[in-house]
């Protein structure tokens, strides 16, 4: 039977040239076709890479016969006697790759084996045999959801192998070409299919609104090519890469378009990937792939959220950690609900919603939420504490809108979040700590607690003095320090201070002064300090630095910390030397002085 299929088909390719039965090339084109299938893959021969013009030319010739009619004629008859042939239950034939339930409309992809999937077929079962492991644990989280919509949508469920070469299922994948998500959708593209791409959003990596968008993608391309092949080849290189090969060699075959090694290598070898991962998948036990960690479907509900509310609050309403709410929402680029609109956020499918949005409400009302940001362009001498001290926000505020690590580029925008019922300027002129102008009578002007410029806070309904820390960007620490606070709890209507003074300043012990070679002030002298006639006229506080001294201790001496010390006198980095002079703030005299000064 095998003799006569085979006189059979060198008989035709005699005839009539080449074809092709079920994705096979007859014998007399193998080793050409073969040659042009392994082009680029790694570790094949380099003598097969390229066609001489000769055998090209008579290529073409044999595809395009001058007597079209017969030789058609010829072909039908031809298929006809091997259709017959292959259906021949007697014949003793090799068990087919591919099932004909595979081929089925929705269901799957036409799989041909060549040499060029046969080495990838290698490759992931050997070289990258952790990598495609890997690729299948997360295929069996993610593949139900996918297949789902691209069974709405009318397309192959196998199409589902594409996202799998693209990023094995990553939701984070991030390519040099800036293309993101399971569907490594560029951004013009994502925004082109519906998908929203901005500061606060990525929805390219949205595993189910970025699936919706590549599905009406790859209905387009299917539209224009009419081939499954080609239409993964436009989604690797572009729709018009292709086209205008397609009419350049006229041919709408991508295993010949393959051959003459016009396509981008990582085209040429994307649909023999493609191919390879399906075979692979469908029976990964067959390829010593068996032992895939059980990991359960991606399944959600969704929940409306307000604009600007942190994720670490949307944590808490759920009774989830924070990691668990940024790996079911990877699109959200930052720490908090884009501000401004509502959001859907996912959560676990057994979130009870009514009881998640009781417990957000309750929450929210004693938490500051964001509802919108100032664009600031950073300066050559610009830093984070600079920043943060002009607009009277902490660093944590910083990183809540613009991401962590915070980073800071010359003539790239930085982000300051506006807080509900705060008062912020646009261009807001550097805030001073401690450097409030008296009047003629020498007391100091009446100012409404709460402003920007008043020395203390109001503690009002919902705040926590973590809250009133990052509002008046200080230190926690800091701010039970100076109220003399032994623990974090404050109530409504408790008079805060938010002014650094040297009376709240911590004591300097015996041994530390010792140390850095100064002595306390005798009871006289500090009495004194305290009856003597306040002075109209400001002045710079300063701090000599003798032998032995770190810039850790003398922050830690006058009540300061490391940054502003740095920031005040300059500097870069921690190390101070003996004799240098130190500003460590503006002081009004009348005020108790330290000794040191």
């Amino acid at each position: 039977m095998r003799t006569l299929t085979f006189a059979l088909l060198c008989t035709a390719s005699v005839l009539v040239g080449p074809f092709k039965v079920g994705g096979q090339i007859l014998p007399d084109r193998l080793q050409k076709a073969n040659a042009g299938a392994t082009a680029g893959i790694p570790g094949s021969p380099d003598g097969v890479r390229q066609m001489d013009e000769a055998s090209g030319s008579e290529r073409r010739a044999q595809v395009r016969p001058p007597h079209g009619e017969e030789e058609e004629t010829t072909k039908q008859k031809l298929h006809s006697i091997v259709r017959q042939i292959q259906a021949d239950p007697t014949g003793e034939e090799e068990e087919p790759l591919i099932v004909p339930d595979a081929l089925q409309p929705n269901i799957g992809i036409p799989l041909v084996f060549n040499d060029a999937v046969d080495h990838y077929i290698r490759y992931f079962t050997t070289t990258k045999k952790d990598l495609f492991k890997r690729w299948l644990k997360r295929k069996r989280r993610y593949a139900p959801l996918v297949r789902q919509i691209l069974k709405e949508h009318n397309l192959p469920e196998d199409l589902v192998y594409l996202a799998m070469i693209e990023s094995g299922f990553n939701l984070l994948a991030y390519s040099p070409m800036k293309a993101a998500g399971p569907w490594q959708f560029i951004p013009e593209t994502g925004r082109r299919y519906g998908l929203t791409v901005n500061h606060w959003i990525d929805e390219r990596r949205d595993i189910r609104k970025s699936t919706i968008a590549a599905a009406r993608y790859l209905q387009d391309l299917f539209g224009q090519f009419g081939c499954w092949y080609l239409a993964a080849a436009g989604y690797n290189a572009g729709e018009n890469r292709i086209d205008r090969l397609i009419k350049k060699y006229d041919t709408k075959d991508f295993w010949e378009l393959r051959a003459y090694n016009t396509l981008p290598r990582e085209t040429r070898e994307y649909v023999p990937q493609l191919i390879a991962a399906a075979i692979i998948a469908k029976d990964p036990a067959k390829y010593g792939l068996g032992d895939i960690e059980h990991v359960p479907p991606f399944e959600f509900v969704t929940e409306k959220v307000p604009g600007g509310v942190p994720l670490e609050i949307v944590a808490k309403a759920a009774s989830i950690d924070l990691p668990s709410v940024k790996t079911l929402n990877p699109e959200i680029r930052r720490g908090i609900t884009p501000p401004g609109k509502d959001c859907r956020i996912k959560l676990p499918a057994d979130t009870d919603g009514s009881i998640f949005q009781r417990s957000l409400l309750s929450l929210l009302e004693q938490e500051r939420k964001v509802v919108g940001v100032i664009q600031y362009t950073v300066k050559g001498q610009d830093n984070v504490s600079r920043i943060a001290r002009t607009y009277r926000v902490s660093r944590e505020d910083l990183v809540l809108v613009n991401g962590s690590p915070l980073s800071l580029k010359k003539g790239l925008p930085v982000y300051i979040p506006k807080f509900e019922g705060a008062e912020q300027e646009e261009e807001p002129a550097p805030a001073k700590t401690a450097d409030f102008k008296k009047d003629r009578s020498g007391k100091a002007p009446h100012m409404r607690a709460n402003s920007p410029k008043s020395p203390y806070h109001v503690v009002r309904k919902g705040e926590t003095l973590s809250s009133i820390a990052r509002k008046h960007g200080m230190e926690l620490a800091a701010l039970k320090r100076i109220n003399r606070l032994k623990t974090s709890h404050v109530q409504r209507g408790m008079r805060l201070s938010i002014l650094e003074t040297s009376a709240s300043s911590p004591p300097i012990d015996k041994k530390n002064a010792k140390a850095v070679g100064n002595s306390r002030p005798k009871a006289k002298e500090a009495t004194a300090s305290y009856t003597k006639k306040p002075s109209q006229k400001a002045v710079k506080r300063y701090h000599t630095v003798r032998k032995g001294e770190t810039l850790s201790g003398i922050a830690a001496k006058y009540g300061k910390n490391i940054e502003s010390l740095r920031e005040i006198n300059g500097l870069r980095g921690n190390r101070v030397q003996q004799g240098m002079r130190l500003r460590i703030s503006f002081r009004e005299i009348g005020e108790v002085h330290s000794s040191a000064s």
